[in-house]
């Protein structure tokens, strides 16, 4: 753990030196709000909101009090208008913790292209460390490049000459850098799917000229698990663990990770259920397959294992009921059945939005 921080924080110490650079800000490279003056340049403030399954503006805080901060991480590219085959460059990136009363400013005479992810804490916690951030919001400078900037205000890195073109460069990808606590092996870590909430969505060929308002029709790239034991034999337990990469079944990033000792049991109520939310790997697809490998505990010491291999899909809750049918001390083996259902995350997409914009 020692040797994992202390090398987290000379990567830090290192990206602190390029990172600094190219800042511009639209009015410092001459640009102007004149609008008088045709067919030139100038600039224009857009404000952005977010639609879609994401609401973005609420009379009060929905917030669960088991859900943590809301990121939201934007990325504003750039193409010059009326010139045939011209290249989409980097204009600016920003990290915001309200997804309300967010504004940039725009030049005229291009288009541009916006991606965002909405990032909303859980079980598993944005890495951070003296307001530096891992993935997904990891500028484009190699690994050790975390973000270290101010959070609230768009950065501008559209100066052609720059040889630098930061921007966030996993915000379509469902890996987080988090801090987990005891349920991983080490408490730091990129994981594939992360117990947080994810939004993606873009939107491209923005005119600034031609509106005032910009809004990005956002998806939600979660899917639910739910494990419901609806009988075991009386003093055994069951418990749970994903082998899906058979391979890589030690390194969380290739895995759910469930709670640390989770076990079902017919003990109460609340042993004999689980349920969790995940965030997709890959925002290119709406589907994943898992291999889950649930473990019997009998009475007399000997386990049973058991796997069972399932779909999910993005907004979908999983649940898998669960019966085993066996003898508490036999040495035989039992059988376990599943039933595979799907119900709606809808709860989880209606109560995750912010306050509304104080304008």
């Amino acid at each position: 753990m020692k040797k994992l921080l202390n090398s987290l924080l000379v990567l830090l110490m290192l990206s602190g030196i390029s990172s600094c650079k190219n800042d511009l800000d639209p009015l410092e490279a001459g640009h102007n709000r004149n609008s008088n003056q045709k067919n030139k340049p100038m600039l224009k403030t857009v404000r952005m909101s977010f639609g879609g399954d994401y609401i973005s503006e609420s009379e009060e805080p929905l917030l669960r009090a088991e859900d943590g901060e809301t990121f939201v991480g934007i990325n504003v590219f750039y193409t010059k208008k009326d010139v045939d085959n011209a290249e989409e460059e980097n204009y600016a990136y920003g990290l915001f913790k309200n997804t309300s009363g967010i504004k940039i400013d725009l030049i005229t005479g291009y288009t541009y292209r916006f991606e965002a992810s909405i990032l909303i804490e859980r079980e598993d916690k944005l890495w951070e460390n003296e307001g530096r951030y891992g993935q997904p919001f990891q500028t484009s400078n190699g690994l050790s490049d975390f973000y270290k900037k101010d959070i609230g205000s768009f950065i501008y890195t559209y100066e052609k000459e720059s040889k630098e073109r930061f921007y966030f460069r996993q915000l379509k990808s469902g890996i987080a850098m988090v801090d987990a606590g005891s349920d991983l092996s080490s408490r730091y870590g990129d994981v594939s799917f992360p117990r947080v909430k994810r939004y993606y969505g873009s939107i491209g060929s923005f005119d600034p000229s031609a509106f005032e308002n910009i809004e990005i029709k956002m998806e939600y790239k979660c899917f639910g698990l739910k494990l419901v034991l609806e009988s075991i034999p009386d003093n055994t337990s069951l418990s749970v663990r994903d082998i899906t990469n058979i391979g890589n079944t030690t390194d969380p990033k290739y895995r759910l990770v469930f709670p640390a000792n989770l076990r079902l049991s017919s003990s109460d109520e609340q042993s004999k259920t689980w349920e969790g939310i995940y965030s997709l790997s890959n925002f290119n697809d709406n589907t994943h397959e898992f291999k889950l490998r649930f473990t019997w505990y009998k009475g007399n010491g000997d386990p049973e294992t058991f796997d069972h291999t399932f779909t999910v899909e993005a907004t979908k809750k999983k649940v898998l009921n669960i019966k085993i049918d066996g003898e508490v001390n036999s040495t035989k083996s039992g059988n376990i059945i599943f039933t595979n259902l799907e119900d709606e995350l809808e709860d989880d997409i209606e109560d995750i939005s912010n306050i509304k914009d104080d304008e």
